[in-house]
């Protein structure tokens, strides 16, 4: 047996088996947005009263949404690759560009415009 599995700066420690690495479990993590979340979505949009059975309903509307703009930045990244370097780092510039081609204007309140040629 190793004297340095022992061991630990001179005092002896009995012997544990190495530990496995800790894998994350997958989840659905659309279950972070709460019902308050979406209550404050809803308000801001003029909603006054909400069914319960909204909320799911909502949830899986924000997922489907936030997939297709995350696969079209993707998609943008994929494109302006040239064959020695491949992008691996989303920037804002991407994701207002794919929100524009959603006409989703992310700086409406600032009242800017942006020109993509």
């Amino acid at each position: 047996m190793d004297v340095k599995l022992l061991t630990k700066s001179g005092k002896h420690k009995s012997f544990l088996p190495p530990r496995k690495k800790f894998r994350k479990l997958q989840r659905d993590n659309i279950q972070g947005v709460t019902r308050p979340a979406l209550r404050r979505l809803a308000r801001r949009g003029g909603v006054a009263r909400i069914s319960g059975t909204i909320y799911d309903e909502a949830r899986k509307a924000l997922k489907d949404k936030l997939t297709e703009i995350i696969r079209r930045i993707v998609h943008v990244m994929d494109s302006a690759t040239t064959p020695g370097h491949e992008r691996k780092v989303v920037t804002s510039k991407d994701v207002v560009f794919v929100l524009n081609q959603f006409n989703i204007c992310p700086l409406a309140h600032l009242h800017l415009h942006f020109a993509y040629t």
